[in-house]
């Protein structure tokens, strides 16, 4: 596994991968909400091969990379509920009454977040590749 990818708790196998996402794109789920835990560390330590950091950068496009999987599982019907309502309902609280656009528009992640200007302090977000070949794309984007 690539130390970009590494992140914990770990998903062990591909079908816990994948149950995973059946789980939070269902219709009716009730049981699990968006939470990110966006882990912005330097490259100096998500590079150590036998001791990398845990956790993945996914900030520069958190909501984008949701929408990207229930698309993916013809479900976007259920991404406000998953993304805004379940977790408020959990804690007690109202829905955020306030909207966001997404628009379905391919784009790719271009550039390494820049951190003091020290490459070994730069954070390399998810999906970025240094060959823009080898960069997938993410299907959303915010556009308001």
């Amino acid at each position: 596994m690539s130390t970009d990818l590494h992140c914990l708790p770990v998903v062990k196998t591909e079908d816990d991968r994948l149950a995973i996402r059946k789980a939070i794109t269902a219709d009716n789920n009730q049981h699990f909400f968006l939470g990110t835990d966006s882990a912005p560390h330097p490259m100096l330590k998500k590079k150590r091969v036998h001791r990398a950091a845990g956790g993945i950068f996914t900030d520069h496009a958190g909501i984008e990379l949701y929408a990207h999987i229930f698309d993916e599982e013809n479900a976007l019907r259920n991404l406000e509920t998953f993304a805004s309502i379940n977790g408020a309902k959990f804690y007690g609280f109202s829905p955020n009454r306030h909207y966001m656009t997404l628009e379905k528009v391919p784009w790719t992640v271009d550039e390494l977040i820049g951190i003091n200007g020290s490459l070994q302090d730069d954070i390399w977000p998810f999906l970025f590749e240094i060959e823009p070949a080898e960069r997938k794309p993410i299907s959303w984007r915010i556009v308001e």
